[in-house]
């Protein structure tokens, strides 16, 4: 992983800090182009494992249409709070990926991260419909890793 600067008036953060960043659970917003060109975002769950970026998404999806139309992404991860002001960005490339097991794998992973636990009513929506079949994978391959940190 190759880090860099995102402002110049910050320090460069090491691969320990951004991996914290990348394993905290903070929302991904994911930048992409829509069916008609127009620059949309959406907030994501992310899983960062062995320097790919991972999230789910409904199978057959407008994302997953956009995604196979144009791998090219925009992601950031980030935060803003008494601790401070960090994150990480840049561009990727996204791939869908059609794996009923690496879709549950990954969504009980997600909901641990982020509800710490696979039990509720939305962790058991979201897990019914990995089972099913109905969710994607969606591995992001980052070209650039930049950091901040205020």
């Amino acid at each position: 992983m190759k880090i860099v600067k995102a402002h110049t008036v910050t320090k460069l953060l090491s691969q320990h800090e951004v991996e914290a960043i990348l394993n905290a659970p903070h929302l991904m917003r994911l930048g992409f182009l829509d069916e008609n060109g127009w620059p949309a975002v959406a907030p994501v769950w992310v899983l960062y494992q062995d320097g790919r970026l991972f999230t789910t998404v409904e199978s057959g999806s407008r994302k997953t249409r956009c995604f196979e139309a144009d791998d090219r992404v925009y992601f950031t991860i980030d935060h803003s709070g008494p601790e401070g002001t960090f994150g990480v960005r840049g561009p990727a490339r996204a791939k869908v990926i059609e794996d009923r097991e690496l879709a549950i794998q990954l969504t009980k992973q997600s909901l641990q991260k982020y509800l710490g636990s696979e039990e509720g009513p939305m962790a058991e929506a979201l897990l019914k419909d990995a089972e099913a079949g109905e969710t994607a994978v969606v591995e992001l391959v980052p070209l650039k890793w930049a950091a901040w940190s205020y």
